[in-house]
């Protein structure tokens, strides 16, 4: 029975090695190499060129972005054409749908994703998704299965996360014969954990230990070495490995890192900006810029010269030399080019300047920077060469931008050889892997990568998924060393990643002789961040079915189940510094009461117009702050004058807040354990002309966004929603949201038949009175969701958004990093 194995990319080579043990009956091949095959028993012509894919989104950008208005402020960033093939990306994948976009951006991607396809068939170029896609259309029609009839089985090696469309084209290449998914390589690891003292005795630390283990006989294809991001530690393993002897395969360098890419970036910046001094003395370096035939004192010249700004300035002050006045006219030649012509005309008269230096002229004698050097010659003209296929109209600017974006996804290989090496890989990238030992470095919050990408665009976010991060290293190799530093470079504290198991199990030493004084080690099993004490448990049940809960306890844990878990359940209690200066919580203290003092004056009777309204807060502000023998913020003053006119103009609609600090309590919330009570305050109802209300809850700070406040993130305002059916019974709710004071938004729901009447603008916040009261039920199912977590023991460090760690208390003790997650 012959095997059809599909294997990860990185692991190809391995994974042929172990097929010659098979004699055959083992073929291992990649998802992309398969569909390459079916495309050539299909006779489909095609060019693959990643350089021409992202051109076309640049020239796609480029035509369309003076139409653009959704996309309009931020199309000119250099950016964006990236965010947009990767929104292209998602979309042909079929991992992004296009109701997954706002309205507006919807129609905007759709016509970028058209001239995108448009521009790939004039080049003749198939991008991954539709080399896949073609290959689903040729199978359909019954062929380009010569190559599939040799197999009776496939098996996909590995954990690998494929797309909606791959996995269609998997299914149909295995119609017809057996098909195994090997998620995991089902290995039982040894797991060790080092706590280092820095980066730098982190890495020693490993390259000791994978030495260590080449002198017990372990081949160096056998160790395998991850960190979240290999290039970030490379300064550190080149010469740790260097020093313990340890054969490894060098990360690959861009091109825009490598001296020929900087000489050619400098060079383009500086025809941009205008050739200033450090412009010149970027594009001469000797070792980094282009080898224009100096003599060391008119470089001299160079590093006393004024700050002059233009090339006649320079040729003026330099060129009395004659290297300078040979250089500069080269320089002046290139910047005949004009401002705005084709891409095309672009490549070419970089490709003709560039042909002044030959690589004979290059000073470089080493045979290993030499071949690197013929590698950067031969990348330089693969994107020049494709970039002189596009006829788009640029101005010179933006070619530097694309040359720049180029540049830096070009990837050069270090030197091959022969010899057997210990690979260096992202964690993200272990897939496959069958390794011996692995040692995993780097293991700290904020660094190890989650699962999926967070986007501004579609909302998506990136999940922290500690469980299957942890499951891909244990599934890498029969052994496993993780490592992460207590400090960084500036001997700053981190925090260990959330991978990283508890350290209070019994501790278990590596055969390998690396146990030292310097560091921790112990055995490990992942955490799950769920409370299995029975015996606690019952209490915190049997304490919130007494005590019931707050609605700032229950929104507590939605926003952070472990913030609750400090406060609630351990109690502690947070460390409050002394400040001669209000913090946040004070001033919103200081606005609640102001607020709560004016309306409860204007509660019956005339009120004031806007003028005096915003007179009498002044005065309000400025009294309270007086009592604290504190200056008045103008920004304080300048707030509330600005959101006092926006409620005086409400009352114009006939609303008035007639409860305020509104308590509640006894809000019953049924639960298979029981009966949870909730209370709370409510901070204002605002009663309209035909007695139905709105409920608001003041925010100084940052608001949630609707979609939270739908989905029930945010259950104050949903709390509230609530209870008010039983303290205005009589009366009925067209309204709730958070008010926030900043800019007196009103971030919540409505029902749709009072926009008018409270000078709400209609979208996605405004429902119809069965939409609304739908949204009630789903505030009930959302809160007793939450209850029922609560009694499970549910308390892991996950917070709604990574704001939420900024402010919080308990960031010492949560393992969390901020702006994280």
């Amino acid at each position: 029975m012959r095997v059809l194995q599909i294997v990860p990319p990185q692991f190809l080579v391995d994974w042929r090695r172990k097929s010659f043990q098979t004699e055959g009956q083992n073929h291992p091949i990649t998802l992309q190499a398969l569909a390459a095959r079916i495309l050539r028993e299909g006779a489909v012509v095609y060019r693959e060129d990643w350089v021409l894919e992202a051109a076309a989104v640049w020239e796609a950008v480029g035509q369309l972005s003076p139409e653009l208005e959704f996309f309009g402020p931020i199309a000119h960033y250099s950016g964006f054409a990236q965010e947009i093939q990767w929104l292209i990306r998602q979309i042909d994948y079929g991992e992004l749908k296009w109701d997954a976009l706002p309205a507006g951006a919807r129609t905007e991607v759709e016509r970028l994703h058209h001239s995108y396809h448009t521009l790939l068939k004039e080049y003749g170029v198939l991008d991954s998704p539709g080399q896949i896609r073609t290959a689903i259309q040729i199978l359909q029609q019954g062929r380009g299965t010569a190559f599939l009839q040799g197999f009776s089985q496939i098996e996909l090696i590995g954990p690998q996360e494929l797309s909606p469309l791959e996995r269609e084209f998997l299914s149909l290449a295995a119609q017809g014969r057996g098909f195994v998914e090997h998620a995991a390589l089902d290995r039982s690891a040894a797991v060790f954990v080092t706590a280092a003292v820095d980066p730098q005795t982190e890495v020693d630390e490993l390259a000791a230990a994978v030495r260590r283990q080449l002198e017990m006989g372990i081949k160096p294809s056998e160790i395998g070495v991850a960190f979240p991001e290999p290039r970030e530690y490379e300064a550190l393993l080149i010469p740790a490995f260097r020093r313990w002897g340890i054969p490894w395969n060098m990360p690959a360098d861009t091109l825009a890192d490598l001296p020929m890419g900087r000489a050619v970036a400098a060079l383009l910046q500086g025809e941009v900006e205008g050739w200033s001094k450090s412009h010149l003395q970027l594009v001469t370096t000797p070792g980094w810029g282009l080898p224009f035939d100096l003599a060391d004192e008119e470089r001299r010249a160079l590093r006393l010269a004024p700050p002059l700004e233009g090339l006649p300035a320079w040729s003026e002050y330099l060129g009395v030399n004659s290297g300078w006045a040979k250089a500069l006219e080269l320089l002046r030649e290139f910047s005949q080019i004009s401002v705005t012509q084709s891409v095309k005309e672009h490549a070419e008269a970089l490709q003709q300047f560039l042909a002044n230096f030959p690589l004979d002229n290059w000073p470089v004698k080493d045979f290993f920077q030499r071949a690197e050097l013929f590698k950067s010659w031969d990348a330089l003209q693969f994107i020049l060469d494709d970039l002189a296929l596009a006829v788009e109209e640029s101005s010179l600017e933006r070619f530097a931008q694309l040359f720049t974006l180029l540049a830096e996804n070009y990837q050069i290989n270090p030197v091959r050889t022969l010899a057997d090496r210990v690979m260096v890989l992202p964690i993200s990238r272990l897939g496959a892997a069958g390794f011996t030992a692995l040692h995993v470095g780097g293991m700290i919050q904020g660094a190890v990568p989650k699962t999926g990408r967070r986007h501004w665009l579609t909302r998506l976010k990136a999940v922290d998924d500690a469980e299957t991060v942890y499951k891909l290293i244990t599934n890498s190799a029969k052994q496993v060393y993780l490592y992460y530093p207590e400090t960084d470079h500036e001997g700053k504290l981190n925090l260990p990643s959330l991978v990283l198991p508890p350290a209070d199990r019994q501790v278990r030493r590596s055969e390998t002789g690396l146990d030292s004084p310097s560091r921790r080690s112990y055995s490990v099993s992942h955490p799950s961040g769920i409370l299995r004490d029975e015996t606690i448990l019952e209490r915190i049940r049997a304490r919130i079915l007494e005590e019931g809960l707050s609605t700032s306890q229950l929104n507590m844990y939605a926003r952070c189940p472990y913030q609750f878990f400090c406060s609630f359940v351990l109690e502690l209690q947070p460390f409050e510094e002394e400040s001669l200066e209000l913090s946040a919580l004070d001033e919103g203290r200081i606005v609640h009461e102001i607020l709560q003092q004016f309306w409860t004056t204007h509660a019956q009777g005339p009120l004031p117009d806007i003028p005096e309204g915003q007179l009498e807060i002044e005065k309000l502000v400025r009294e309270h702050y007086e009592a604290l023998s504190l200056p008045v913020p103008g920004r304080m003053l300048r707030m509330m004058r600005r959101f006092i006119r926006k409620d005086l103009q409400l009352t114009q609609m006939g609303w008035r807040p007639i409860y305020l600090e509104k308590r509640f309590g006894g809000l019953e919330i049924e639960l298979p354990a029981g009966t949870v009570q909730l209370r709370g305050v409510i901070d204002r109802i605002d009663v309209g002309p035909n007695g139905n209300y709105v409920l608001y809850d003041y925010k100084t700070g940052t608001g949630p966004t609707l979609k939270d406040v739908r989905l029930g993130k945010e259950v104050q305002i949903a709390t509230y929603l609530l209870a008010a059916q039983k303290l205005i019974p009589q009366a009925e709710n067209v309204g709730v949201a958070y008010y926030l004071t900043q800019n007196a938004k009103r971030i919540g729901i409505f029902r749709d038949d009072y926009t008018r009447q409270l000078l709400l603008r209609k979208g996605d916040n405004c429902l119809e009175p069965e939409a609304f009261a739908r949204q009630l039920e789903f505030f009930k199912d959302a809160i007793r969701a939450l209850l029922e977590r609560i009694f499970a023991g549910e308390f892991p460090p996950e917070p709604a958004s990574s704001r939420i760690c900024t402010y919080c208390s308990y960031q010492g003790i949560s393992r969390r990093e901020v702006g994280t997650g």
